[in-house]
Parts: C-alpha cells; structure tokens; sequence
C-alpha cells in the first residue's frame, strides 16, 4: 500500500530525445521507509528523468523518483571508496569529492545524471581505453526488490545479481546505494587541445592511439553535407590534468535540461539549411579558441551543461541518436558500407562523436569492449529512420553493437542479434523476478 504522505502525480513522461512519450504515475518518496512500500508491487526508479529512451519510466506501473535519497554517507580516502544514496547526482559528487582532492574515475557527460542511473546503465566516460565503464569500479551496492528484501551485492556477496544489476537497465530492482571506487584527483584543470583532421578514417586512426597517450580524449567529426566530401572535416580533442592554478573549487550549477513538453515548444533550428553553418562556426571557435586552453575540470567532463539549447534545437520532433560499437578490425568495412549509406539516404547528420574503446566485451548488454565508439545525431524524421534501419544491418554484418541507451527506435530483433547475451540475460531476470515486476517502457521495447 502506497503511504498517504507520498504524492502520486500523473506526469506526461518524455525521453530525452522525444522519441518515447506516455503518461506515468510517477511517486516521490521523501523517507526511507517509504520506500519499500512504493516499490511494492514493482515499478521502475528513476533518477534525473534525463534518459534518452525511455529507460526510467513505464505506462503500466509506477515510476519512482529516487532524487530525495541523495546524500554521501562515507567516504574512505585510504580505502579509496565513497558511499552514496543512489539519487545523488553526479555533479553534488563531484563537488565533494574535489574538494577532498579525489573524483570518480568515469563520468558521463551531464551533472544531474543520478549514480543509480549511471550503475542501472553502465555508463561510460571521455576515457573509456583508460578507465572502462562505470560498472568497473562499483564495489558494492544496496539492492531492493519486494520479493528478495534488500540485498547487500558485491564480489563476495549475491556477486550474480550485482552482475545482473550493473547494466541490468533496473529491472533487478531498485538501487538504494552504492560503494563507488574514487582515486586521487590527477588535477582540478585541464589544458585543452584541439587539432584539425582531414577524413573521418583518420580522425579513427588518431582517436585510438591519443587515448592511449592522453588524460582524456574524444573526436568530432562534420558530415552535415554527406555528398560534399571537400566539407568532412573534423577535431581531435585531448585533456591532459594540470595543478594550475592549484585551487579545486566547487563549481556551482543547477540541472538545465528540462523534459517538459513547455521546454521543447519551441521553432526547429537543425536542418540541412542551418546545420553546415552550425558545425563550421564549432569548428572554428574550436580551433581558435581552444588550443591550449585551461579549463575546469567540470566543464570537460561534463561537454552538454550549458549546451542545453543543442537538444531543444531539433523541436518537439526530437532526434536520434545511434552510438556504435565498431569491433578492432571491422573499421575499413564498416566505413565503406557507411559511406556508401550517406550517398544512397544523404541523411542530415547534426553531430558525429569518435571514441576509443578498450577491454573486455561487457557481459549481458553493457555496451563496452575493444574497438571504436562512433555516435551519430540526427533529427527525427522517416529518412533518418530509414538510414539508421540500413546501418543496423551493418552493425550486425560486421559485428558491432548499438548502445540501448542512447537509440530510442531500435528493435528487439536488431539488439538481439548484436548482442550474443541477449538470450542469457533475458532468462536470468526471468529466473530473479518470475513475476516481472520491474519493467519499464525501454524494456518492453527491447522485449525484455
């Protein structure tokens, strides 16, 4: 039974990319003991609402806001550990720990993403060949799930479910608290630089050996006009930590990314018309005023705090975004066939991201392992969907994988087929909730 102190509020749920939208009870405990009765019956948690697919709501349960339960509730510097509630936000982390002189070791790209989502989602950062996935360095973690209680996971202890759990898109239950490895901050600054690259095969090739050799590194490439190859051009950024100046100040920011259908009642900006100019201006500020640049180590980690208007800049039709996961080796065949797309659909691409990957393939559906990371944006419309359908076939054709997280129209069949553990991870959630009371609109995407 829900207590009368918890709101119940019928919310119009919107995924960040606006491709997945539904009304939602969604329920806000503000006391731990309440927490047990909101979940029940199940549900699904949910974090910042920031989820690019639907991951953090569902139309045929309750959604429950985890944000209240944000507090730190120890931190070990000898042990290298911080123990946090699982509503708390990257950003309020981030501000105690630098002031401790330590940080996490993977951050994704925004400060209000919660550290449940980050664990639910196994997210990953700007060092991936460096420092892996976040999953990698959660110790322990506090799970609740109304017909096993709670439940303390870790190497030594439930170690299946904690596997199930990192990357397990909440469906274990919902995460009440995390034991999180931090290591000593290599420098609250960064010294930016920015290099121009010729071809998108190259900015690959140097992508992959700067990661090696950088603090932090990420690609940017231009294809806003596919046919016009004298227009593709791109950045390689690298980061490399400073003590200068010495100070490690808490910056001070509030969530500006808003899902509200009123945020996004807004004129279209991205179009084939507008895009070329916006990518060309990027790329020469980029050039001009970022070499050698020193930068806080916030505004590096986190690229899209305030960049806001690039989401709001698709309309209310949103976007979509497909990150792939190229296996070492399959480069060649996969750019051929990819060039060979853009010239058949000449798709509007607003944004196209190149990163390295290095390790181990992710167990269950963790979107990690050795190879290239390549992300493309584009506004939602059907000649967008139709190129994204023909470069999922090529995605299995040579053996990559798409991230669940971040494309919000990709089928049960094609995640099926890209990933081999899709079968082995459905049936272990069977085993641990037979009753599926956890679920959520992603989910029953993904037939899960």
């Amino acid at each position: 039974m829900i207590p009368p102190q918890i709101a119940i509020v019928l919310v119009n749920a919107i995924s960040l990319d606006r491709q997945c939208r539904t009304s939602a009870d969604l329920l806000q405990p503000d006391r731990a003991r309440h927490v047990e009765q909101s979940f029940a019956d199940g549900g699904i948690a949910c974090g910042a609402r920031l989820s690019y697919v639907g991951a953090g709501f569902t139309n045929t349960g309750k959604t429950v806001s985890m944000t209240a339960f944000n507090r730190i509730l120890a931190f070990d510097p000898d042990a290298g550990t911080v123990d946090v509630e699982a509503g708390i936000s990257l950003g309020k982390l981030f501000g105690f720990l630098i002031e401790q002189g330590y940080e996490l070791p993977v951050q994704p790209g925004y400060p209000a993403i919660s550290i449940g989502g980050c664990i639910a989602g196994n997210v990953h950062g700007k060092n991936h060949a460096r420092e892996g996935v976040f999953g990698a360095h959660v110790r322990e973690l506090t799970l609740f799930h109304p017909s096993h209680g709670h439940m303390t996971c870790s190497e030594s202890s439930n170690a299946d479910v904690l596997e199930l759990t990192i990357g397990g898109l909440g469906l274990t239950g919902v995460i009440l608290s995390a034991r999180l490895e931090v290591v000593p901050l290599g420098g609250a600054y960064v010294r930016n630089r920015v290099d121009a690259v010729d071809s998108l095969e190259n900015l690959f090739e140097r992508v992959r050996q700067s990661s090696l050799e950088s603090d932090m590194c990420y690609g940017w490439f231009d294809l806003t006009r596919p046919k016009n190859k004298s227009s593709h051009r791109g950045l390689l950024v690298r980061a490399e930590r400073t003590q200068e100046p010495a100070e490690s100040t808490q910056p001070r920011w509030q969530n500006r990314l808003k899902t509200s259908a009123r945020e996004w009642r807004r004129r279209q900006i991205f179009s084939r018309i507008t895009l070329p100019s916006v990518n060309a201006l990027y790329r020469y500020k980029s050039l001009h005023t970022s070499q050698s640049q020193l930068i806080h180590l916030f505004d590096f980690l986190y690229p899209a705090y305030g960049k806001e208007s690039y989401f709001y800049g698709f309309g209310d039709a949103g976007f979509i975004e497909q990150q792939t996961l190229i296996p070492i080796g399959a480069e060649s065949e996969y750019l051929s066939a990819f060039w060979s797309l853009l010239e058949r659909h000449e798709p509007c691409i607003a944004l196209t991201t190149v990163k390295s990957f290095a390790g181990a393939d992710g167990s269950y559906l963790s979107y990690t392992g050795t190879g290239t990371s390549f992300t493309v944006d584009l506004p939602a419309n059907a000649n967008s969907r139709e190129f994204l359908a023909s470069l999922d076939q090529i995605n299995i054709d040579v053996g990559a994988r798409s991230a669940i997280l971040k494309d919000g129209r990709i089928s049960a069949g094609s995640v099926r087929r890209q990933y081999p553990e899709y079968g082995k991870f459905k049936a272990a959630i069977d085993a641990f909730d037979p009753k599926r009371q956890f679920g959520s609109e992603l989910s029953r995407r993904l037939e899960l």
